[in-house]
């Protein structure tokens, strides 16, 4: 069985049924290390991560372990983790922030539109005669509107 390669945006990529887009976690790491350390990425990812050469290799080859991945992590820090995981997600933490802020803006527009008309509706119910006959003590008994 051969492989095809297909060139999309000047990316090559085997094509297995899938975009280059479309990464993974092993995918996202690998590339992460390959864009910081462009040569000797195996040697270079394995000393800054404490990984071991062979390990490096694999990192480097696109195929770390599960392992080698939580190592890199660990040892990268938030800094590290949310670059590869926004490159999986294909959204980074910071646009992802501002969309959440857009939506919170929205809710609190729509919110304050509910109460300006909550407001209205009160103010128009206080214009006509009470349900509530005043005279009484308790002030919660509906007034008797029978005709008699």
């Amino acid at each position: 069985m051969t492989g095809t390669v297909m060139i999309y945006r000047n990316k090559k990529c085997e094509s297995r049924g899938r975009l280059p887009l479309d990464k993974g976690l092993k995918d996202a790491t690998a590339d992460y290390c390959k864009r910081r350390w462009s040569t000797n990425t195996a040697k270079q990812a394995a000393r800054a991560f404490d990984l071991s050469v062979s390990q490096g290799r694999n990192l480097a080859a696109g195929d770390p372990s599960l392992t080698t991945i939580e190592r890199i992590f660990k040892t990268g820090g938030w800094r590290v983790s949310l670059v590869i995981l926004a490159d999986v997600l294909g959204q980074s933490v910071w646009n992802y922030i501002i969309e959440l802020r857009r939506s919170h803006e929205q809710q609190g527009e729509t919110l304050r539109a509910l109460g300006h008309d909550l407001r209205l509706v009160v103010s128009d119910r206080d214009s006509f005669p009470p349900d509530v006959d005043s005279s009484r003590p308790d002030r919660r008994r509906p007034v008797d509107r029978r005709v008699g």
